[in-house]
């Protein structure tokens, strides 16, 4: 009997690729578990290896995502790996990313691969994964240069650089595989949105704001100022946090460099509100909605309304509920009104 030709190694020729792929997670950690990992050819395909630039090959960028689901997709390995995200594939499939790719053909915008590593795929917690949080500025900076840019020199940025893990990475606002694009009245980004999908769950938070000293009357001073009450209910043309603090070159107001500091105040203002002088005195925006004086002068209003309106309630259920013709009023000799019997006016509905 034919003995079948021994299993082709790959690596005999392309060592690095295959250095790389078995430090991967990728590799499988015993022979016993290697069905259900990836191998050259799952990727590549047998004999109809091409280039990656070329349209017919497994991995030309539009074609990565379906390689890739071969795997995420199928239950046999969703069963064998329950923590892995379920929907990796059918988020990326959404995203403003596999749009740009697949729909208007942009050969630049991301594929898997581009974010995740080509042979050497490491576990988000990896310290060497390109998708680790510390990493991801640099991952996302390969395209966004610029953006990331500003991202790693603001305040969110300082504090990622210095090991801090509470922070805001690309991820957190943007999404992992939904990224979607700020526009899309789906994105939590889009404007009526951020303020309170985005910064709030943070800067409204107690155990944040205890643990960095940060005020907690951010949000609900936002909230119910005009600014705040216009984006509640849909208006894309008042400020939101990013409108004043910036998108991604947020820094504190003591720095100089801020927008919302005091000296760059007017020019911040003055996206909206052209005609402010850039000498004008500004102050403090997140205070609170009543001052001491009118919170004097709300309550006396209120009482005034209270008192107004249930005067005119009472005066009404008293005309209701007055002695009808044929009570002791209508009969002669009342000591009321004589012997005359009262009437009531049919047009204004008072006793005459």
């Amino acid at each position: 009997m034919e003995q079948p030709p021994p299993r082709v190694d790959c690596t005999s020729c392309h060592t690095d690729e295959g250095a790389a792929m078995e430090g991967s997670v990728h590799h499988p950690p015993s022979v016993a578990d290697a069905t259900y990992y990836p191998v050259c050819w799952t990727c590549h395909g047998k004999h109809s290896i091409f280039s990656s630039g070329d349209a017919r090959s497994h991995t030309y960028p539009p074609s990565v995502d379906r390689v890739c689901s071969q795997c995420h997709d199928s239950d046999a390995f969703r069963a064998k790996f329950p923590a892995v995200n379920k929907n990796i594939v059918a988020s990326y499939r959404h995203s403003t990313h596999s749009r740009a790719l697949h729909e208007t053909g942009n050969l630049d915008a991301a594929a898997c691969n581009d974010c995740h590593g080509s042979h050497d795929i490491l576990p988000g917690t990896h310290e060497k994964s390109s998708v680790n949080r510390f990493n991801l500025a640099g991952t996302c900076g390969q395209c966004h240069e610029q953006v990331s840019q500003e991202y790693l020199t603001s305040i969110h940025g300082e504090l990622l650089a210095a090991g801090n893990r509470d922070t805001p990475v690309c991820t957190y606002c943007h999404g992992e595989h939904y990224i979607l694009n700020p526009r899309d009245p789906e994105s939590p980004l889009e404007h009526t949105r951020v303020s309170r999908e985005i910064c709030s769950p943070c800067h409204n938070s107690v155990v944040m704001s205890r643990k960095y000293g940060l005020r907690t009357d951010r949000v609900a001073t936002y909230e119910d100022s005009y600014h705040g009450l216009a984006t509640r209910f849909g208006s894309t043309s008042a400020a939101n946090c990013a409108t004043c603090h910036g998108v991604h070159n947020i820094l504190p107001s003591s720095d100089p460099r801020s927008m919302v500091h005091k000296a760059n105040l007017p020019a911040t203002c003055g996206q909206c509100h052209p005609r402010i002088r850039q000498d004008a005195e500004i102050g403090p925006v997140h205070t609170a909605s009543l001052t001491q004086q009118a919170e004097l002068v709300r309550r006396f209003y209120m009482w005034v309304i209270v008192l107004t309106l249930g005067g005119m309630v009472a005066h009404n259920l008293l005309i209701h509920f007055r002695p009808s013709a044929g009570s002791c009023c209508a009969s002669a000799g009342c000591p009321r009104w004589g012997s005359s019997t009262p009437t009531r006016s049919s047009s204004i509905g008072f006793w005459r």
